[in-house]
Parts: structure tokens; sequence; C-alpha cells
């Protein structure tokens, strides 16, 4: 296979505090690139890439028309300088987010902290490059402002789309692959960020029950199902649950017990490669749905697939924040919480029954079905990288 190679890759580094940060333009389309800014400590180039291009095929996914993109820092997002540093990042490329970069938060970084930033250093949003592309570009900052302002459950829309959007293909993959529909199923999820608390709130509201969730201080389980509405307030802005605010109802355990549970459905919902090697022999789930960007490495997918568990590639589940986006631009969908769900309920329910359907038409790996799907429509390749 050819390998794949980005358009452009830059290293920045903080001039107060030598901190490295990185960005990658996968692929350029109608002069667009899109993708959020991840903030981690051990973050490297190559993560950066990988996220780059999976962005690309999210995009794509979704049918916008813009390439991927992606922004990432190495450093910790709790540090008291987090804030000051992503800053200087973003000053630093201003020159992309004017004219083809657009924006948003990734692991680390919150949706609200990006918008201030970016207006303090004179760009009113983190899509400012899309909206000046647009064709009625007069219209969509309103319009955006407005839909990414919708309170739902006490969180914004932009916090919950991509939760939202893995639960719909969590859904649809349960009917095809388990034969149940998603009312007699049952989850673990590791993460408890935007995506994973947004993503367990929504199959709980479909039915499923979420016996295990995680987060960096641990596992916590309770066989009849967690209560996601309890959790909720009890999480801190990066997604950690105040075990001092916590009910002794639930068994607590380390936190890499995720991945044990005998559950229909794992969520990997937080870090990269988070199933790897090392730990992959002990998934006991029929379904992996991918609500973290690479959450499974290469060489455990292959070892899933051959044990007949089935992957749902990440840059379907979670594609959710994307197709926000992409319903804020299209001035067809209704500005409603209603509108916007209808979008991605049918975009993201739609290619998930649609890998499936060619997975099993032609024995491959659901992954390989989308990448299959994607070159027949956008010519898109299969690279190495991501197949």
């Amino acid at each position: 296979m050819l390998l794949h190679h980005p358009l452009l890759k830059t290293e920045w580094v903080d001039p107060l505090t030598g901190v490295k940060g990185y960005f990658v333009i996968d692929r350029l389309l109608s002069g667009y690139c899109g993708g959020g800014i991840r903030m981690r400590k051990g973050l490297d180039a190559q993560e950066v890439e990988r996220l780059a291009r999976t962005m690309t095929l999210k995009l794509s996914m979704v049918d916008m028309p813009s390439g991927g993109a992606k922004g990432g820092i190495d450093y910790d997002p709790a540090a008291p300088e987090a804030l000051d540093i992503l800053k200087r990042f973003l000053e630093a490329h201003r020159p992309f987010l004017q004219d083809c970069w657009a924006t948003g938060e990734d692991l680390g970084t919150k949706e609200a902290d990006i918008h201030r930033i970016l207006t303090e250093i004179g760009i009113q949003s983190p899509v400012q490059a899309w909206i000046e592309k647009h064709p009625n570009a007069e219209l969509v900052p309103t319009r955006l402002k407005n839909l990414l302002s919708l309170d739902v459950e006490g969180m914004t829309l932009v916090d919950v789309s991509t939760g939202y959007g893995v639960a719909v293909s969590a859904k649809h993959a349960a009917e095809v692959i388990l034969g149940k529909a998603i009312q007699t199923t049952t989850a673990a999820i590791q993460g408890f960020g935007s995506v994973g608390a947004s993503a367990a709130l929504y199959l709980q509201k479909l039915g499923c029950t979420i016996v295990a969730i995680s987060d960096v201080l641990g596992t916590i389980y309770k066989e009849d199902g967690i209560e996601i509405k309890e959790l909720l307030p009890l999480r801190s802005k990066l997604g950690v649950i105040d075990r001092t605010l916590l009910d002794d109802k639930y068994t607590r355990v380390d936190r890499e017990q995720w991945i044990d549970f005998n559950v229909d459905m794992l969520i990997p919902a937080a870090i990269a490669d988070a199933i790897h090697a090392g730990n992959v022999n002990r998934v006991q789930s029929k379904l992996v749905i991918e609500g973290a960007n690479l959450p499974t490495t290469a060489e455990a997918e292959k070892a899933l697939y051959d044990r007949g568990i089935c992957v749902i590639p990440d840059f379907v589940a979670n594609s959710g924040g994307a197709g926000l986006f992409g319903a804020a631009l299209d001035l067809q969908v209704e500005e409603s919480i209603e509108g916007i769900y209808g979008y991605l309920e049918k975009v993201i329910g739609n290619a998930t029954k649609r890998i499936l359907k060619t997975a099993s038409e032609h024995g491959v790996s659901a992954r390989t079905a989308a990448l299959m799907e994607l070159q027949r429509e956008t010519g898109i390749r299969r690279d190495s990288d991501v197949d």
C-alpha cells in the first residue's frame, strides 16, 4: 500500500516555557481543513498526524466539503499555565485560523476556552475560515452562535453532539451485530468528559444499561446500572468524578478494569490507543464503539476482528461534532436541537448501517468497509496508517 503523507506538518515551541505543539493539515478541500486541538502530556507529532488523517475521513463521512487537520500541545491540561500556553499556540497559528483552519475542542481542551481566547486575539469564531467562505456568510455567525449555545441537560450542544452520535451508531450497530435492540444491551465506558458523559447519557435514554464508567481516578461499577444524571453534577471540567460526593452503592476498581466487564459493548471515549496488544485479550464484548479518536491500535483491532469482535471506527461513530458544524452550515437544517439531532441520526445512522452491510458482503472489518465506501464516494485511498 502507498503510505499517506499530510499536506503540512509544523512544530511550535512556546517561547516562554519551551513546551512543544504541533499542527498538521492532512488535506485541503475547497480551501478548507477542520479539526480540534488536543492537549495532553506525552502528545507527539505522530499522534497529531494520525488525528488529522482521521479528521479527513470523519469529515468525508458526514459529507463536509473540508479536509482534515489537527492541533496538539504536549502539556498537562490541568496545569496552571495550560490556558496561557493554549493562547500562545492559537496566536502563533492565527494565519491558518483566518484563512483555512476551523477548529474546536478535543481531549484536554474546552470549546468555551478556545472561543474566548480567539475572541481576545481578534478572531470571532473557531470556524471563522469556514464562515468567510460560506455563500451566505452574513447568516452563519448568528445561526452558529444560537446552535452552539443551546442548553442540553445542563451542557451545550457542542459538548454533547459527539456523544449523541456515538449513541446513534451504537444503537444501529447493536441491531446489526448483536441482533439486539439497544434497550436490551449493556455497556462499559472509558472516559467521562464531554464525549463519554454525553454518550452515556444518550445511551441510557435509549434504554442501554451502563454498568461501568472509568476516569483517571479509577472505574466505578454497578451491576444493575449507573444513573448517569446522578454523576453529571459530580464531574470536573476535565471529566473527573469527585469521589468524595460519590454514593457507596458503587463498586470501585482500578481504572484499567473498564475493559474487563462482560458487557455487550465497550465504548473507549478518552485517550488514544486505549485498547492495545497488552489488554486486547481481556475484551469480552462483541462490539466496540470508538467514542475517542484512535482508541484502538491497529494490532489490537486486527486481533479483535480475528476473534469476531466488531469495531465501529472513530471516524464513523464519533463524527457527531463534525456533523454539528456541517448542520450549522447547511441552512436547510432546522435551527433547533431536534433539527440537529435529526440530521445526526440520519447521517451517522445511515453511515453505520451502510458500512456494516459492506463489511458483511465483502467479509472485511467495519473499518475496511468504511474506507471502501469513502474511496468509492470521494476518491480517498485506503492508506496503511488507517487500515
